[in-house]
């Protein structure tokens, strides 16, 4: 969770930085009256659609005993395992008789009024459960040999060379492309280019 400590035997820890928010983020009456003003103007907000998104992703936000939220990425990333659907974690969530909810702002977020112990104990199962895991599978199977790791290194015989060189500086890398001169500008260049015809001297008339 963005923000909070996790379980010590997750071993996996975040210290919370505050201070945080921790009423309703949102007045929901408020937004759905918002939005039905969208949808009764169309002509008046062209980004229509994507305001008529957003507000419908903030009202149906989990407002009571939910100041932050969790990811998904992050929650798999901790333990090492396949991503799970985010429907599969909000029936498990709603199934232990808990709200949840997706955030405004993230697409992978999870918002719940569950503790940590029980988000950690859906993620728990969903790891042991899940037979798509390449990790566990991988360790499942015993190893055909003892693999040595002390003895003199490949590279000890290797010529000496710079094989992965530096970048000579900060930010190397392709610059922006050539672009073609505009008619004005190309105008401007030829000009500048010609010789300035010689002044014909006056004739006395």
């Amino acid at each position: 969770m963005s923000g909070t400590t996790v379980p010590n035997d997750v071993a996996y820890f975040k210290e919370t930085i505050g201070p945080i928010w921790s009423a309703p983020l949102h007045n929901k009456d408020l937004v759905l009256k918002i939005r039905d003003n969208v949808l009764k103007n169309p002509t008046k907000y062209p980004t229509k659609d994507r305001l008529h998104g957003l507000l419908t992703s903030v009202s149906e936000e989990v407002q009571e005993d939910a100041p932050l939220y969790y990811t998904l990425p992050g929650l798999s990333k901790t333990l090492h395992c396949q991503q799970p659907r985010m429907d599969q974690v909000q029936v498990a969530l709603i199934n232990a008789g808990y709200n949840v909810s997706q955030s405004h702002k993230v697409p992978e977020a999870v918002k719940t009024n569950a503790p940590n112990h029980v988000v950690w104990d859906i993620m728990r199962s969903w790891r042991v459960n899940d037979n798509h895991d390449v990790g566990v599978n991988i360790l499942a199977k015993e190893p055909a040999f003892e693999a040595q790791f002390s003895g003199k290194r490949p590279s000890a015989d290797k010529e000496k060379a710079l094989r992965f060189p530096k970048n000579p500086e900060a930010h190397w890398g392709p610059k922006s492309r050539a672009r073609g001169l505009a008619p004005s500008e190309l105008a401007n260049v030829v000009e500048a280019q010609q010789e300035p015809e010689a002044k014909k001297p006056k004739v006395d008339e």
